[in-house]
This record gives C-alpha cells, structure tokens and sequence, in this order.
C-alpha cells in the first residue's frame, strides 16, 4: 500500500466502516470495496488528471453496479486524519 492508502486504510478502521481492499472486480483490483462503493485513492504519480484508462475502468466498473469515489492523494491527504 502506499502512504496515502495507508492513510485511507487506518481512518476507515479507526471510525469502525467494514470494507474490503484489493479486491478484483473484473480484470482491475481497487484500493478498498464498501459495500457496493469503491474508493480509489489516487497517487500523484499513477493517477494524473484526465487519466483516460482511469475513465475506462471507471465506466468498466460502474456498469456493473458501483459507485466510485476518486480522492486525489496531494489534495485530500489531511482529509483522513
């Protein structure tokens, strides 16, 4: 995981909200599954804005159900502590 996971993964545990991370949902795995809503957060250097393989996973992934909230780790990074 990186930092920024990290982060997201320590806040979710401390505030007691049941997810799973990693998990494969068609070829792409995502950074942590809630219920039916994935949360990718996003490093700097993988994740650039506009990111048209992010738009395609996206699109992948919401058709088959799921809601997806990109946090952006430069801009959010404060948000979970």
């Amino acid at each position: 995981m990186t930092y920024p996971e990290t982060v997201a993964f320590d806040w979710l545990i401390d505030n007691k909200i049941e997810f799973q991370t990693q998990v494969k949902i068609n070829s792409y795995y995502v950074d942590f599954l809630i219920n039916n809503t994935i949360v990718e957060i996003d490093g700097e250097y993988w994740h650039q804005l506009n990111n048209e393989k992010d738009k395609i996973r996206d699109l992948e992934i919401s058709a088959l159900g799921y809601n997806i909230f990109r946090i952006r780790s430069k801009e959010k990074r404060n948000s979970f502590r």
